[in-house]
């Protein structure tokens, strides 16, 4: 029974590691500043860096021509250096899969085998 608690844990640990990884990704929104209320909708996750370096990070609750706003600041639209959206990430969907896949083959060996982590019988 404590070899199955065991495994159990070890496959919860890896499935929230892998979870936590998310399967997103910051993409740079390339535009101009006058497009960029066009481009994003609310409810994005953005990463913003001001022109004097300054970084923000949150879901936009309100975007127009001036300024891109989230729950409790709002951004000047002509400050802005660098906008990134967090998008869906195929690539990462992809590892996310495969490497729950790996470990719970991984660990199918090492109870079927006892060869990795000493005899689990």
């Amino acid at each position: 029974m404590n070899n199955i608690c065991q495994t159990r844990r070890l496959l919860g640990t890896v499935v929230i590691a892998a979870y936590l990884s998310a399967c997103t990704t910051m993409n740079p929104i390339v535009t101009t500043p006058s497009d960029m209320s066009s481009v994003l909708r609310v409810g994005d996750k953005v990463s913003i860096q001001e022109k004097n370096g300054t970084r923000h990070e949150f879901s936009v609750v309100r975007c127009t021509s001036d300024e891109i706003c989230g729950p409790s600041e709002c951004v000047q639209i002509p400050e802005i250096s660098v906008l990134e959206r967090q998008e869906f990430s195929a690539a990462k969907t992809t590892g996310l899969i495969l490497g729950v896949w790996g470990a719970v083959a991984l660990i199918s060996m090492a109870r079927a085998y006892g060869k990795f982590w000493g005899s689990w019988q």
